[in-house]
């Protein structure tokens, strides 16, 4: 497995696997999945063209892939979480970290570990809980990171914000 920028053409692949873990993840319930209404092709092609997402490609396939997001960034796209510093630290956000399941090769944690080892930084991300994603909450917990807070969208979305620093885990 290797890590791949991602590039303007690899959009739809990345849309696609978006949909089918939503779809997934969210087989019982009645609309056709929250990643959908938040982020858009164009929103992805335009990170594509900042050079922010990394894929995880094995045999020419696309299995995951990870949206971080540097503290700039996010300054110059402000973020509803509060509790993400202002000051003169250093950090990054997880936008989105998504892999196809059951894959057996670990692919979240392989994005994961090259982003720890990349930005060498605190690392923040917003786990959607509701629509159901436990695995998601599982998988932060298992590789560190902390509950900061717990939100409610204006659309019902549960969120925990979450942490890891990079001191707690040399």
């Amino acid at each position: 497995m290797i890590i791949k920028l991602a590039r303007k053409s690899d959009a739809q692949n990345i849309m696609d696997l978006m949909n089918s873990v939503t779809y997934i993840e969210n087989k019982d319930m009645s609309y056709s999945g929250f990643f959908t209404i938040k982020y858009t092709l164009d929103k992805v092609i335009s990170s594509i063209s900042n050079g922010t997402i990394y894929m995880a490609i094995d045999d020419n396939k696309l299995l995951g892939y990870i949206w971080p997001q540097t503290k700039q960034e996010c300054l110059d796209n402000p973020t509803s979480i509060e509790e993400i510093p202002k000051d003169n630290t250093n950090w990054i956000l997880i936008r989105q970290i998504i892999s196809k399941p059951n894959t057996g090769k670990f692919v979240g944690k392989f994005l994961l570990d090259y982003i720890k080892e990349k930005y060498k930084s605190n690392i923040w991300s917003e786990v959607f809980i509701e629509p159901i994603n436990e695995r998601s909450l599982f998988f932060h917990k298992r590789e560190g990171f902390e509950i900061i807070k717990e939100l409610v969208e204006e659309n019902g979305f549960k969120i925990k914000v979450m942490k890891y620093e990079v001191l707690k885990h040399p």
